[in-house]
């Protein structure tokens, strides 16, 4: 539903779905068919409601969803301090 490249890191990007999945992706850490991290239902029983928006702060290891139910949702990113730009 929408991608966003990293503002600092050239290989990475984020992208967001229609069953809720947010998922970051890596081209120097994994290939093109595997994501690098991916939140998605716990359950099967469970829905999440579909993402229409993901952006990066510009400036933390931060990502921010929107979804059609109007809810925001802030991720901190963990494991992946390469992509601080402050470093």
């Amino acid at each position: 539903m929408d991608i966003e490249w990293h503002p600092s890191t050239s290989t990475v990007f984020a992208s967001v779905c229609k069953d809720g999945r947010l998922e970051l992706w890596d081209f120097e850490k994994n290939n093109m068919l595997d994501p690098w991290a991916s939140i998605k239902a716990t359950s099967e029983e469970e829905e999440l409601p579909c993402k229409t928006m993901v952006k990066f702060a510009p400036s933390d290891p931060v990502i921010i969803t929107g979804d059609v139910a109007g809810d925001v949702n802030v991720y901190r990113i963990h494991g992946y301090e390469d992509m601080d730009p402050k470093e």
